[in-house]
């Protein structure tokens, strides 16, 4: 069960569900909007460093042209040469690097009806991950984290939504403050599988096992 073709742009498109998550209430860190090189450069004087840039939609020639999915930027002349390198013709997104290690990084995993009412809810902690800062949970564990909870529901809540929703989340290592990161949806990510080790199960599909 899938929300409709509206929702699933808002929320898959990286720029504007921010955009729509910080006007839910939830916390997002400074971020540009990159589609031209004149843009990189204004955004590389603008934003505070170390920075994070990957493109607003998984894009195979980025990962490709820069070698991961999301590169972390340290200075101006970084971020454009990775911009030259990647010579990027679709938009990009530069957000400012939220402090903390992998182990900072939280996910809600939750599974709507028809009306929008959350079936199931499930939080989950990352432990590590590959590539490191950047990269896939390798090791995640289940946890209790009510605020990435409260802000998963009123993210999923301000839109007509349905079916699996994630949103990723992580608490800044010197404030605790928690910023979105990123949403998922229609599918589960690697760790809804923790939901469903635990007894919780997010979708009809029969339950991996885990050894």
């Amino acid at each position: 069960m899938l929300p409709d073709h509206d929702t699933i742009e808002l929320l898959t498109d990286k720029s504007r569900f921010l955009v729509h998550a910080s006007q839910a209430g939830v916390p997002v860190s400074p971020f540009r909007l990159l589609l031209t090189r004149h843009d990189a450069e204004a955004a590389s004087s603008a934003l505070q460093y170390p920075v994070v840039v990957k493109p607003v939609r998984k894009n195979r020639v980025w990962d490709e042209r820069a070698g991961q999915k999301a590169v972390r930027i340290f200075g101006r002349d970084e971020l454009l040469a990775l911009w030259d390198t990647a010579m990027p013709d679709y938009p990009v997104l530069a957000q400012e690097w939220v402090d903390g290690g992998d182990d900072q990084l939280f996910a809600y995993n939750g599974y709507f009806d028809r009306s929008g009412n959350p079936m199931a809810s499930f939080v989950t902690r990352k432990i590590r991950q590959w590539p490191p800062h950047t990269g896939a949970a390798s090791l995640g564990v289940e946890c209790r984290n009510d605020e990435v909870l409260e802000s998963a529901l009123a993210i999923f809540r301000s839109v007509p939504f349905a079916g699996f929703g994630c949103l990723e989340m992580k608490r800044d290592a010197r404030t605790g403050r928690h910023y979105a990161i990123e949403a998922n949806i229609g599918r589960r990510a690697g760790r809804s599988f923790i939901a469903e080790a635990g007894g919780v199960e997010l979708s009809p599909d029969p339950p991996m096992t885990l050894a």
